[in-house]
């Protein structure tokens, strides 16, 4: 299987008063307040005629070229936002950003777009934040142990995967888990990593089906966004909470590896699909 580079850059926001950062789930507003700030850095670059960086950003962020209804029909993006308070005042939120493939290299294009996005401010009354990088590394993905043939997936926000047309908001089967896994892992090597074919992942999703799944706790967790640019609203409902896993994990260890750094299913720009493997 081919490796996807993975980069992770942890910064702190904070201010004199509670951000104003949706409560339940703080990285929407992070990940709108990203992007806007992300629009006004191409289109201040763009003036001053910086038609690299311009081509970087549109290339990185937004594969078919920046739309006013932010709909594009290559979805993939090579990063995912993460993070929670840091205090119960909410005055400060430890942000986690996780770029892949070719976006590894532009972490400095990173930081200046959430340093602008600071002093530009967070919410409808633009509270201007405090910014500081706390440190940046290279991931390498720990192939998981599973010949026990057990293991449990704890689904830390919604996972927003679809079955027959309808998202899973009870529990997520192991063949659902892993086809989301396998076809978004190729959606990342090949659009930003250092391939151009599809990894044939045929076998591990037949053999995904002789997984037995069972919920250990969790249900639904229903939210949604509403972008200040478009004023469309998107819902973010999916499933939270822990499944269990019993058969032969064995073959799904290498892929398994990356769940707990590329998310699963819809939406993981924003945050969602965000699991850990015990």
């Amino acid at each position: 299987m081919v490796k996807l580079k993975i980069k992770r850059l942890l910064y702190e926001i904070s201010s004199n008063r509670a951000l104003p950062i949706k409560g339940d789930f703080p990285t929407v507003t992070i990940r709108g307040a990203f992007g806007y700030s992300l629009l006004q850095v191409v289109a201040r670059d763009e003036a001053i005629g910086d038609d690299r960086k311009v081509e970087i950003c549109r290339h990185l962020f937004f594969p078919n070229g920046i739309s006013d209804k932010s709909s594009h029909e290559n979805c993939a993006r090579p990063f995912v936002i993460r993070g929670s308070y840091t205090r119960p005042d909410r005055k400060a939120f430890i942000m986690e950003m996780l770029l892949f493939g070719d976006a590894v290299e532009f972490e400095q294009l990173v930081d200046d777009v959430i340093e602008n996005m600071c002093k530009m401010g967070l919410g409808n009354n633009n509270i201007v934040c405090g910014f500081c990088k706390i440190y940046s590394e290279i991931v390498e993905p720990v192939v998981p142990e599973l010949t026990s043939g057990v293991c449990e997936v704890e689904f830390i926000s919604p996972a927003r995967i679809k079955s027959q047309g309808r998202y899973l908001l009870d529990m997520i089967p192991f063949h659902n888990l892993i086809w989301r896994l396998a076809d978004r892992f190729n959606e990342l090597s090949v659009v930003y990593g250092d391939t151009e074919e599809h990894i044939d992942f045929s076998v591990l999703k037949h053999l995904s089906g002789q997984v037995l799944s069972e919920p250990v706790s969790g249900g639904v967790f229903r939210s949604e966004r509403k972008s200040t640019r478009t004023g469309d609203i998107c819902s973010l409902s999916g499933f939270t909470g822990t499944m269990l896993y019993q058969g032969d994990l064995g073959p799904f260890e290498d892929l398994l590896s990356y769940l707990p750094w590329i998310g699963v299913g819809n939406s993981t720009a924003f945050g969602c699909g965000w699991c850990n493997l015990n």
